[in-house]
């Protein structure tokens, strides 16, 4: 049965995480990390296969996301999965994840283009923060439509925005309520990171002490960096998924 406050959401997504992101993350993770270390050193010497790459990223991740809302909603131990044979439903999650992130950017380009001929920095600055808020809250109105697709649904994203009334509050939060212990963890690690490439790498490797970061530096950087940007970035898409699957299941069971 779904819950409804944040109280009784985060320990069930926390149990949920533990439980299950091992098998589904063990079968994408060795081709994020290397989509992840191609980014590193290529973003400007060769942008186009960064940018090919960040794609594959995404593509790796939305399997994995579509897979946890399944093993979610349908109440089963998550599986490992074959990232190149992906379903129909996949294709249709990932379709949306896309979609609704050309919607996002879109508020956000509009809103930067209209702070930006006031002529005024303080106005732009407002105009962007406004803009992030309006994209945050309009993307949980919609997000419904996420474990919607992965279970082969098709929810359309005003029947979401109507849906999520009174809900984003609890969508938002429950996820750093499942996680705030380990964001202070990787807040501390990235500052170890840091000084562990400040006081030994670059002492080791004295090419490296400079402004400009050189892509065997970012390489470095990037495997440093990979317990945050891709341990802990995989925890929290996977304590997001299953807070969206808990309320997608609480409107079904209360609103539909």
């Amino acid at each position: 049965m779904a819950t409804y406050t944040i109280k009784e959401t985060a320990p069930i997504v926390i149990a949920f995480a533990k439980a299950n992101i091992r098998r589904p993350l063990l079968s994408v993770l060795p081709y994020v990390l290397i989509c992840g270390m191609i980014t590193a050193i290529t973003d400007k010497t060769h942008p186009y296969i960064g940018i090919a790459a960040q794609l594959m990223t995404f593509y790796f991740s939305s399997l994995y996301a579509s897979n946890v809302h399944r093993s979610f909603l349908h109440g089963t131990p998550t599986t490992g999965l074959d990232p190149f044979r992906p379903s129909k439903d996949d294709w249709r999650f990932m379709g949306m994840v896309f979609l609704v992130f050309l919607i996002v950017a879109l508020i956000g380009a509009v809103s930067g283009f209209l702070g930006a001929m006031a002529h005024s920095k303080s106005i732009l600055i407002t105009a962007i923060l406004l803009s992030c808020i309006i994209a945050v809250w309009m993307s949980l109105r919609i997000s419904l439509v996420f474990p919607d697709r992965a279970v082969g649904g098709h929810m359309k994203m005003r029947e979401s925005f109507a849906l999520t009334r009174g809900l984003v509050g609890k969508m938002l939060l429950t996820p750093f309520a499942a996680s705030w212990i380990l964001l202070l963890a990787s807040i501390g690690w990235l500052i170890v990171a840091g000084l562990i490439d400040v006081f030994i790498i670059q002492k080791i490797f004295p090419a490296f002490a400079t402004k400009e970061i050189s892509p065997s530096h970012k390489l470095v950087l990037y495997v440093l960096m990979s317990p945050v940007t891709v341990g802990m970035s995989f925890w929290y898409s996977t304590v997001c998924v299953a807070t969206l699957s808990n309320y997608y299941l609480w409107v079904k069971e209360n609103r539909a």
